[in-house]
């Protein structure tokens, strides 16, 4: 799974912020599953709020650009400064560092879901794996989980049973409304050839809080 380059996650992620949950599609490059590099790949990400709001992010190695609309900076709480809602529907480029769209690449999700925070190797060992059916179909479900707490905060991972590909499917975290469900697909396929926008601005200073 190191050697991987490319996936496509799609699916909810649950704001504790914000209590709003928010629907994702990143594709593109992991930078491999257990690298460190932020620099690496392209990749590219739609998210969208419940009232309609949108954001769509395009990462090219250390170039990155976002466009959003008014309803996604409301959504956000975004300041009413903010030099983005005076480019609403425009593609702008952020900073590299401390960029606000990192948090969704695909490298990133995978290292903040799939890892989850804080994990040592001897947690990943001691969390409890079995057999179990997902939409019918044969997987390893794995509770990923640190090994001396109890099972509040577990990480559900659902893996594929293939021979010599051991890919993740899905993974699930939280509960009733403010829980979070994430699809793994294309794994090693996703596409790689988008092209930089035209005509786009570039903002200095913009945080991860926009």
């Amino acid at each position: 799974m190191a050697a991987t380059n490319n996936v496509t996650i799609s699916g909810t992620l649950y704001d504790p912020d914000r209590e709003l949950t928010v629907t994702i599609r990143a594709e593109g490059s992991t930078g491999g599953l257990l690298s460190t590099s932020k620099r690496a790949g392209i990749s590219r990400t739609t998210l969208s709020v419940p009232d309609g709001g949108t954001l769509d992010t395009l990462a090219v190695g250390t170039d990155h650009y976002l466009k959003v609309d008014k309803a996604w900076l409301d959504a956000m709480d975004a300041p009413r400064d903010s030099s983005l809602r005076r480019r609403t529907g425009a593609w702008v480029q952020v900073p590299f560092d401390n960029s606000p769209i990192d948090a969704y690449r695909p490298q990133t999700l995978l290292q903040q879901t799939f890892y989850g925070k804080s994990l040592t190797p001897y947690d990943a060992k001691q969390s409890p794996a079995s057999f179990d059916r997902l939409d019918g179909r044969e997987t390893y479900r794995v509770a990923i989980r640190k090994a001396d707490a109890s099972a509040a905060g577990e990480r559900i991972l659902w893996v594929s049973t293939e021979p010599g590909k051991p890919a993740p499917i899905r993974l699930s975290y939280g509960e009733g409304e403010q829980r979070s469900v994430l699809k793994y697909t294309h794994w090693g396929s996703s596409r790689e050839d988008w092209s930089r926008p035209k005509k786009v601005a570039s903002l200095d200073g913009l945080s991860a809080d926009f």
